[in-house]
């Protein structure tokens, strides 16, 4: 028997929750009031700034060293304490009515299938597409509040690593089935998870494209984004709690960067443009041709005899841990032929985040506004280190002039940012980044009101903006309402009656877990803590399979 939807929120919204912090002790209590000022305001906490006003290659991120967040012990709950919650049931209740704020994202990216529809036909060539694309996909069918999976063949060069992407996928599904069960209709589709997108819009020629559910979507591709539910911390970049212990969900990760520098004026953060990632892809070489000229950047200008403008670039220096990003006033975003998933976490933390243009994106990315929420640069490789100083010199002018007034927030360092100052200091040309500027300096915006980083916002509105969006508009709610939004308008586009596949297999959360790796496993065990419901999920499978072996 199906659960009706209320029944269904009542029980999946309680995991929607939000964090206590407690403490042991009115000395605890003075270090935290010492520590940390104003509580959270309508969920966000608000920047400490604003508080006060009306190798040759780069290296990727680095294992965090024990003390990162040392000295927040006593304003940030452990890991252990991440259960400890109280529920809004208020807001429970209006999540079952609220339509997703990328709704009109989901009826672009469905525009394709408006006219013909999905036909059956239509899933039938989709389902082919698994070797065209070297990707792991699978056939689901959503029947009856059930979730069906029919693994489809994949290219021998699969990882088992990708494999995972495509069951984080499938956790998402069940995600939004747990949540508001009959509220998401019956559902055919082929899903995949690939680091890019699959079906290139440049391979039709009239007809209807091949359908499919990814993880991003891009402007040369077909592909609709499901949310890339590995929200919790990847293994291979994993953000480390206050007690030492790894973090396990988006929620306590996001949390827990707010926490660590909301003292942190973006005044006393290191003035350069900071990037790590991977330049080469032995699978598609080509995919990091913009970033490899972005990390020649500071080599070139130096060769140049350009040291003041070397030294705007931190991108081949020592490595960094994903959780300290925000040392660093600007965090800069570079695409690969494929989304760069860190970008939440730059966002989090309140530095400004630069970006070269972006074509790809996650089901959250085109919510973002470039001159309100970010700098957006020329992604052209002949101009992007040119173009980057110059509007890095131009915004560390306005920050030491104008802001200097306009900004007059606490100006705590972290431990690693005073290490990250301190090996500044000794780099070439630091002592006039650090200076600063007159007044006889300051950038003035062009005859239309925009500055050389092309917007007419100052750099602290943008990484406002930008802090802003990130915690009202990327979490875990966002996430499982956008899931159900789409997979209904999916589902009205389809012309036939769905019934599980023969062979397809019902998923509940045990065998999900199992397929991570198993519920005692390391993985499993973080999968099942960042989604505690998952364990005694049954998916309604019992239900489903007793009504399908009836009717046969």
């Amino acid at each position: 028997m199906l659960r009706a939807p209320t029944r269904s929120s009542k029980k999946g919204l309680s995991r929607f929750r939000i964090p206590i912090l407690v403490c042991s002790s009115l000395a605890l209590l003075a270090i935290t009031l010492h520590l940390w000022s104003t509580p959270l305001q309508g969920g966000v906490q608000t920047l400490s700034d604003r508080w006060y006003q009306t190798s040759h290659h780069p290296q990727n991120y680095a294992i965090p060293p024990p003390n990162s967040h040392a000295y927040l012990k006593h304003s940030v709950p452990p890991s252990a304490m991440a259960g400890q919650y109280h529920t809004n049931l208020t807001y429970q209740d209006t999540l079952l009515s609220r339509t997703s704020q990328y709704k009109s994202f989901i009826d672009s990216d469905l525009q394709p299938w408006a006219a013909s529809g999905i036909t059956q036909e239509l899933l039938g060539f989709s389902t082919a597409m698994s070797t065209i694309c070297e990707t792991p996909m699978a056939r689901i069918q959503i029947s009856r509040g059930s979730l069906w999976v029919t693994r489809l063949d994949a290219p021998n060069t699969t990882t088992d690593q990708e494999w995972r992407n495509l069951d984080y996928v499938l956790l998402g599904i069940m995600d939004a089935l747990s949540v508001f069960g009959a509220q998401i209709p019956d559902v055919d589709a082929v899903v995949h998870a690939g680091d890019v997108p699959c079906m290139r819009k440049k391979w039709m020629h009239g007809g209807p494209p091949q359908v499919l559910l990814g993880v991003q979507g891009s402007v040369r591709h077909f592909d609709v984004p499901l949310p890339d539910y590995t929200l919790w911390v990847d293994e291979l970049q994993p953000i480390q709690g206050v007690d030492g212990e790894e973090v396990v969900s988006w929620q306590e990760a996001s949390h827990l960067m707010q926490e660590k520098y909301s003292n942190t004026s973006l005044l006393v953060r290191v003035p350069q443009a900071m990037w790590r990632g991977d330049v080469l892809d032995a699978k598609h070489p080509e995919r990091g041709q913009l970033r490899r000229a972005f990390s020649e950047c500071g080599r070139r200008m130096s060769a140049e005899e350009r040291p003041s403008e070397s030294v705007l670039f931190n991108v081949q220096h020592s490595p960094v841990a994903l959780q300290e990003v925000c040392d660093f006033r600007y965090d800069v975003h570079v695409e690969a032929l494929g989304v760069s998933r860190d970008l939440k976490h730059k966002l989090a933390c309140g530095s400004l985040v630069v970006a070269f243009r972006m074509e790809y994106w996650e089901f959250w990315t085109r919510g973002l506004q470039p001159g309100r929420d970010y700098v957006q640069l020329t992604n052209e490789e002949d101009h992007v280190c040119n173009e980057t100083a110059a509007a890095v010199r131009d915004m560390n002018t306005l920050f030491s002039t104008v802001g200097q007034s306009a900004l007059r927030g606490p100006k705590q360092e972290t431990p690693s940012l005073a290490r990250a100052l301190a090996e500044l200091r000794r780099s070439p040309g630091a002592a006039a980044l650090l200076a600063g500027a007159s007044e006889d300096d300051v950038p003035a915006p062009d005859a239309n009101g925009t500055y050389s980083w092309g917007s007419a916002a100052t750099p602290w509105e943008m990484a406002w903006a930008g802090y802003d969006f990130l915690h009202g508009n990327v979490r875990l709610e966002d996430a499982v309402v956008y899931t159900r939004d789409l997979l209904a308008a999916y589902a009205a586009l389809q012309d036939f009656k769905v019934k599980p596949q023969a062979g397809a297999a019902c998923f509940n959360g045990p065998r999900l877990l199992e397929r991570l790796g198993g519920a005692g496993s390391a993985r499993g065990k973080r999968v099942a803590a960042a989604h505690p419901w998952l364990a005694d999920y049954d998916g309604n499978c019992h239900a489903a399979e007793k009504y399908w072996d009836d009717i046969k």
